[in-house]
């Protein structure tokens, strides 16, 4: 799990046109985590991409404002214009954070708003770095404040992509792997 430097080379500064995003499939192996997004999409706005959206209701807000799939380059794009992504684990992570979202979207420089596990402290400072939420009303009020907060939404932002840059580079996580091996022979 790490992030492509290459991506902010390829991309230069990017203008920040969504608010809140969500990068990601919507379907039954998602299933706690499509209820989230649907539940959430009824009280704030969020630009949703990604696939699934054949699964949605057409009368609801996340249909409404779901824009498609994007892969690879194309999603990079999106969380680079956004001010803050939403993160949520498959159900069968359980209660780990184990996804590249977590370094796909603070590589890019956005902040990060993910769902609380276990072990998330071993890869970011909440609150510092990432913001981690609760449950859908939970996240709504994050939503809602980092909104209205945006001096302190960059600042996390731009923590989360420095720790990012310095810890979970492919160059710096390919290093600890050969280690890793090294060490089994």
């Amino acid at each position: 799990m790490a992030f492509g430097e290459i991506v902010l080379k390829q991309f230069p500064k990017q203008k920040k046109i969504y608010d809140c995003t969500f990068v990601g499939g919507l379907s039954k192996n998602h299933k706690k985590g499509t209820e989230l997004i649907i539940a959430i999409s009824e009280k704030k706005h969020i630009d949703l991409f990604g696939y699934g959206k054949n699964e949605l209701s057409k009368l609801s807000q996340a249909y409404k404002n779901h824009h498609g799939e994007v892969w690879g380059k194309d999603m990079y794009q999106v969380f680079l214009q956004s001010n803050m992504t939403i993160n949520r684990h498959i159900d069968i992570a359980r209660n780990y954070a184990n996804n590249m979202r977590l370094f796909e979207a603070t590589g890019c420089g956005t902040m990060l708003l993910t769902d609380k596990k276990k072990n998330l402290g071993e890869f970011f400072i909440d609150g510092k770095e990432i913001v981690s939420y609760t449950n859908p009303d939970d996240l709504c009020d994050r939503i809602g404040y980092y909104s209205n907060h945006s001096k302190e939404r960059v600042i996390i932002a731009k923590a989360g992509q420095k720790r990012t840059l310095k810890d979970y580079t492919y160059k710096k996580r390919m290093k600890e792997l050969i280690q890793i091996l090294m060490n089994k022979g």
